[in-house]
């Protein structure tokens, strides 16, 4: 069975192509404004994909606790009109749904049947 990447891994990973930024940046402490936007918003996304707590957010993306979620979900919405991050939030959401349909799929497969 091959490896299926971590939820958090495929949202930071559609964030970070789509905004030019790698995972290690987006994971990393970097406060350059593009990481941050790239990391707010695979915080934001994590959130409304995975459903996952502040706390689990945080954990996920490498943060000492959970107001840095907290901020991040906080100030997403004013970050997402801006017109860069506008454009390419469609692709990216597009890439998530796409990935984590086909990690459902393989994750089904390798289930053993009752």
């Amino acid at each position: 069975m091959s490896a299926t990447p971590n939820p958090v891994t495929i949202v930071a990973r559609a964030c970070g192509q789509a905004l030019g930024v790698s995972i290690a940046e987006i994971l990393g402490p970097s406060r350059r404004a593009e990481i941050v936007e790239a990391r707010h918003m695979a915080m934001a996304l994590a959130r409304e994909y995975l459903g996952w707590s502040q706390p689990k957010i945080a954990r996920a993306f490498k943060r000492a606790d959970h107001t840095v979620a907290q901020h991040a979900l906080k100030t997403w919405p004013r970050r997402a009109g801006r017109p860069h991050l506008a454009k390419a939030l469609p692709l990216v959401r597009a890439r998530i749904d796409q990935e984590l349909a086909a990690r459902r799929a393989a994750l089904a497969t390798a289930s053993p049947q009752a």
